[in-house]
């Protein structure tokens, strides 16, 4: 659409299941790539959620809020003595040419094999975690790995500081934010001549000093407007 400049996505969220992030982290980084795309944590920015907003050209985090839960886990619950106590048994007849079936359900404790399968599944939705975000936020894997609180949440003056997001401020923080970058790219090469592929990013800036803010315009009005 011609006449948006620029989005902004408000976030407030805990993350979520693993299946088609890497799918809509790809989709956001192209956009991000003809128009800019502004994240604001307002006030959670956690896991998932933290993965798709790497995917935009800029993170702000707003004072009260947190980011991070850079991590992977899989749950199984062992229903077994439950049902044990209640008399209850659930046996499963898979196909011969199925023997994994039925593997890891909760009626029985997990077994050793499962609980490795599931440590792969694990360990290797990780590693595309940690390939976006190191993508995304113009760092290395290896950085995400020790910097990004190894699976906790991060304060806005921490994931600052340690390149999770590029600066702390508010929702209209963001959207003057958005407005500004929006102007000088339609100063430069128009949207539908710049490339598909995505544009890198510079590793996050300090954050600016606190200033007094900013008045919005008309033109930002009619913008805003236009993002909800």
């Amino acid at each position: 659409d011609g006449s948006v400049d620029a989005l902004v996505v408000n976030w407030n969220s805990p993350g979520g299941e693993v299946y088609g992030v890497t799918e809509a982290f790809s989709v956001i980084r192209q956009a991000a790539a003809r128009k800019p795309i502004v994240s604001v944590s307002n006030s959670q920015l956690a896991s998932a959620a933290l993965w798709l907003a790497s995917a935009t050209s800029e993170i702000f985090v707003s004072p009260g809020a947190e980011a991070g839960s850079v991590g992977v886990f899989a749950a199984h619950l062992d229903q077994s003595k439950a049902m044990e106590a209640a008399g209850e048994r659930i046996e499963f007849i898979v196909a011969d040419e199925s023997p994994f079936k039925a593997e890891g359900n909760p009626t029985e404790p997990l077994s050793e094999d499962a609980r490795a399968v599931l440590k792969a599944a694990v360990n290797r939705y990780m590693s595309a975690f940690v390939h976006d975000l190191a993508k995304g936020r113009g760092v290395s894997p290896d950085h995400v790995r020790k910097a990004f609180g190894k699976g906790r949440m991060l304060s806005p003056a921490d994931a600052v500081a340690a390149q999770m997001a590029d600066r702390i401020g508010t929702l209209d923080d963001a959207i003057r934010r958005a407005s500004q970058l929006g102007r000088e790219r339609k100063a430069g090469p128009r949207a539908e001549e710049l490339p598909l592929e995505p544009v890198a990013v510079d590793p996050a800036p300090a954050a600016p000093a606190a200033e007094e803010p900013s008045k919005l315009s008309k033109g930002d009005l009619a913008r805003i407007a236009r993002m909800r």
